[in-house]
């Protein structure tokens, strides 16, 4: 924690203390305006900010963290540092902060044609100089921002077609100043149906989940999750009023004895799973997490892409003792078929099995109680639970040692001659191309290792993280739903809907 000099800040916060009051948002935001500052400066001179922290104790990430935010740099965090753990994960970081494709000194502006208009609201980590453009120090291809769209007045007709343009004005690593221009063309709808028909789940999920974070440096964090259960309801409640047909609203289904009336569009019948799974995450959870892990994820969340902001919130849960013998081998025409991931629930695990699970974080092996031998000793090279060690850290000799080959540094998962093997290391290796990095890779040995408790936390379907399980949490929100659907009490369909689907 910075404690003298220029930003220096006061002791650290009693924590306890702020969670859930209305003083919990001071713990996200420099203590001292000095970081923010700091970070218009290096902004404004076109140098990005990228912080490696492995702290120990407090580090007050709200208030140096910003420095990184504003300039669109990255936060690596490593708490607790260890050497024969973490050295793997950093090397990576690293390299990838070297290789990856990046601009410098960056100007961005969004536009759009008439009938829509780019209000001043944008998320990510930028700063925003006017309510038009957006200033990077550095932009990378790891980044992504979102951008809120309103309808300016002026009737659109469906046959017209709306224009957007993303202009960035940047410099090259060899010192060019370069203009890339991406332009994207929209139908217009006037059917509510046809909205939903072409809406986007995933790109919906990631604003809302930027927005949210936004929305937690002015309110407490219990009504930022009510606001995001809400805006759940109003856009299942919205299809039901517009779209869904009065035969189909007036259907009851009886799913494990729980009367259900709720009927879900096609495209975001998965909507109240992943809003339940962004209200669990370290930056919104309802439990006593520190502002350090807080406002790192957060700094994470507001910069991932799609993809990885999805797999984040919704970790992938993989059956590795289900495995085919042909899934992640190359066949004869040198492609390889991945297996596909179950959902997250203690509820459709064995504990006789090794299950997978990633985060784009921290993958960790859980491991049953009742595990096989044999499964053990083709994946890990061992036949007994007791002998896993929980970081997967071999004897091998540390590549930051000096005149030592990098070749051999500590393997986190061991290389053996088996299919089982053979399997997850390519399923390993093909996650790690994806995103560019390695991540954490950490073994869970059932009702044995405290790392089975972050394991349980990345299941958001159970009931964990100061929440409720998605069963439990559904029949009130659906009876809600149901409630304010009687009183709207509309009964005409909207045409061009899908057909109508259930969510048991």
């Amino acid at each position: 924690m910075p404690t003298i000099g220029i930003g220096r800040v006061k002791d650290q916060p009693i924590e306890s203390e702020l969670f859930d009051t209305d003083k919990e948002r001071t713990m996200y935001k420099p203590r001292d305006e000095t970081w923010t500052e700091i970070g218009h400066d290096l902004t404004v001179d076109g140098i990005g900010v990228n912080i490696v922290l492995a702290p120990f104790k407090y580090m007050d990430i709200g208030s140096v963290g910003v420095v990184a935010s504003l300039t669109g740099g990255d936060l690596f965090f490593l708490p607790r540092f260890d050497p024969l753990r973490d050295e793997i994960v950093l090397d990576s970081h690293l390299q990838r902060l070297m290789r990856r494709m990046q601009g410098y000194n960056c100007v961005m502006r969004i536009r759009s044609s008439t009938g829509i208009n780019i209000t001043s609201t944008h998320y990510g980590n930028f700063y925003q100089t006017s309510p038009t453009n957006l200033e990077f120090g550095v932009l990378d291809a790891d980044k992504a921002i979102s951008v809120v769209l309103e309808h300016s007045g002026r009737t659109l007709s469906s046959r017209d077609t709306v224009h957007l343009q993303s202009s960035l004005l940047y410099t090259t690593i060899s010192g060019e100043r370069r203009a890339r221009i991406c332009n994207l063309s929209l139908q217009v709808a006037e059917l509510a149906g046809n909205v939903f028909q072409y809406a986007d789940l995933d790109t919906t999920l990631c604003h809302l989940a930027r927005e949210a974070l936004a929305l937690r440096l002015k309110q407490k964090m219990s009504i930022v999750r009510e606001d995001l259960t809400e805006k759940c309801g109003s856009v299942l409640l919205g299809y039901r009023k517009n779209c869904a047909s009065a035969s189909r609203v007036d259907q009851v289904y009886e799913v494990q004895k729980v009367l259900l009336a709720l009927i879900l569009p096609e495209v975001f019948k998965a909507l109240p799973s992943y809003i339940l799974a962004l209200s669990k995450s370290k930056p919104l959870k309802g439990l006593l997490v520190s502002s350090d892990a807080r406002n790192y994820h957060a700094h994470r969340m507001n910069s991932m892409s799609i993809r990885s902001l999805i797999h984040y919130l919704y970790p992938q849960l993989m059956a590795l003792h289900d495995l085919e013998d042909t899934t992640a081998l190359p066949n004869e025409y040198g492609r390889t078929r991945f297996p596909s991931v179950t959902r997250n629930s203690h509820t459709f695990m064995e504990a006789d099995g090794i299950y997978l699970i990633d985060n784009e974080e921290t993958s960790i092996f859980w491991v049953g109680h009742s595990v096989s031998p044999q499964l053990l000793l083709d994946l890990f090279g061992v036949d007994d639970v007791m002998m896993l060690d929980p970081h997967l850290v071999s004897t091998s000799t540390s590549p930051w040692a000096v005149n030592i080959d990098l070749k051999q540094r500590k393997a986190q998962l061991p290389t053996l001659e088996t299919r089982l093997s053979t399997q997850v290391r390519n399923i390993l290796t093909h996650r790690h191309l994806r995103r560019g990095r390695r991540n954490k890779i950490l073994i869970a040995r059932q009702n044995l290792d405290a790392t089975e408790i972050e394991f349980s936390d990345m299941l958001v379907e159970d009931q964990n993280n100061g929440n409720l399980s998605y069963t439990d949490c559904k029949s009130p929100g659906f009876d809600r739903a149901r409630t304010l659907s009687d009183v709207v009490h509309s009964d005409r369909p909207c045409s061009g809907s899908q057909t109508d689907n259930q969510r048991a």
